[in-house]
């Protein structure tokens, strides 16, 4: 184990040939009368926070695996030439801009952070039986495990799919070969199934590495899956296999995915497929993922080749509450015309009747409908009475003179005149000469 401070740089340098490390040599180094305790070393200011092992408090003595917080701007850098390295064991964070892990600045050097799942292990009492731990688990709330990372926030991504969700494909929107000789094509052509390959011949140093980049359609969609067809030649097939990686924007490191991903000594296309997770999108960035395909690090052989004949990443895409309402408005008036439907009432709002239709329907109104007291109709219909119609005089006097002085007028609601509306007395007064000098018209 080659390990070395660089106290100008803040960087801890693990040095050739070593290309892995556990956090708990790492942290031991650090910590030890090497670095902390020797004259140099006391001169600076804490590399690590004290987090170390953290305790469950519930459960004292129980530790979690080794958790290395490094203090900016402190960085670990592997040897330049490195090639595929690794640190395992427990979990790496902090650094300069939150990024723990310094490049090497030589193309094809990958670090890879194997952390162990977060958290604690709880001693399970004797008295709870594996029956209760399941059925705890299984009904635990989903709402509540929504942490990014976590298989609780995985899983409910994936319940999504459970919901109206559609399945969207997207191809490379641009590739490279950073190890390797491009023998034919280019990454357009695993845009289409058809034969055509990306045809990659393996570097006798170096072996292959092929990176890829797919853009999400959008920031709502869910990840899902990169999945390729085609063949790699490699043989022995123990020794000679590509391996799928994917970047970790979190970690902001090449993580890998699976091992084994395309065996070797393949000689017909086959497809290959393994999902991705939501630390692989760069949401900032157009929502891209970045996959790289890698030559098993053991033994490399310039007649080997890698065919790719298709490559894509597929995403979820879920229907929310949002869109359905969207597609509802955005629909067209005129396919929604059935008598009596809300899409029919929509379209007469839309296509308002004119001034005159409405003047119409008012006039051609039958009166005997509107005869609410109080209303505009029984109004009028009152003043149809006065005019004269459907009306009964009654009680009428008269002076020496035969004028007439008084009246009653009764208001019927129609012709028969059977059901009066309203009563009104009539009085009118004459001077010497028979004239009318005072008329009145008083509703009694």
């Amino acid at each position: 184990m080659g390990i070395a401070v660089d106290y100008n740089a803040k960087v801890i340098n693990i040095t050739s040939p070593t290309i892995a490390i556990s956090a708990q040599d790492l942290h031991d180094f650090i910590e030890d009368e090497r670095t902390m305790a020797s004259p140099e070393g006391l001169g600076y200011d804490n590399i690590l926070s004290p987090e170390g092992k953290i305790e469950d408090p519930s459960n004292p003595g129980v530790f979690s695996q080794i958790i290395l917080v490094l203090n900016s701007p402190w960085q670990i850098q592997f040897w330049s030439g490195s090639g595929y390295t690794r640190v395992y064991g427990g979990k790496l964070v902090g650094g300069l801009n939150d990024q723990p892990i310094k490049a090497t600045g030589t193309a094809g050097d990958i670090t890879v952070l194997e952390s162990p799942v977060d958290g604690v292990t709880i001693a399970v009492p004797a008295t709870v039986s594996a029956t209760e731990v399941a059925d705890a688990v299984w009904d635990e709330t989903v709402a509540e495990h929504q942490t990014g990372g976590t298989y609780g926030a995985e899983l409910a991504t994936k319940a999504d799919i459970a919901a109206s969700a559609s399945t969207d494909q997207e191809q490379a929107g641009s590739g490279s070969v950073v190890y390797g000789t491009e023998t034919s094509g280019t990454y357009v052509s695993t845009a289409v199934r058809d034969g055509t390959y990306w045809q990659i011949t393996e570097d006798a140093t170096n072996g292959i590495t092929v990176e890829m980049t797919f853009n999400l359609p959008s920031i709502e969609h869910r990840p899902g899956a990169f999945s390729t067809f085609g063949r790699y030649t490699g043989f022995p097939a123990l020794t000679h296999h590509i391996e799928l990686y994917a970047y970790n924007y979190q970690s902001s490191a090449w993580e890998q995915l699976v091992e084994d991903f395309m065996p070797g000594g393949n000689t017909s296309d086959e497809a290959y497929t393994h999902e991705y997770f939501e630390r692989h999108i760069d949401r900032d960035n157009s929502s891209e993922i970045k996959i790289r395909l890698v030559h098993h690090v053991t033994s490399y052989n310039a007649t080997h080749n890698l065919y790719l004949d298709y490559a894509e990443v597929s995403s979820i895409n879920v229907i929310t509450g949002a869109d359905i309402a969207d597609a509802v408005w955005d629909e067209d008036i005129t396919a929604h015309t059935t008598v009596n439907s809300a899409g029919e009432a929509i379209g007469l709002v839309e296509s308002p009747v004119s001034a005159s239709d409405i003047a119409d329907a008012v006039w051609d109104e039958v009166i005997e409908d509107h005869q609410v007291v109080g209303s505009f109709g029984y109004t009028i219909v009152s003043l149809l009475g006065v005019s004269g119609e459907n009306v009964h005089w009654t009680g009428m006097t008269f002076d020496s003179n035969n004028n007439m002085t008084g009246a009653t007028i009764t208001q019927f609601t129609d012709k028969t005149l059977v059901t009066p509306r309203k009563v009104w007395t009539v009085t009118a007064t004459y001077n010497a000469n028979s004239e009318l000098t005072d008329y009145q018209l008083v509703e009694v």
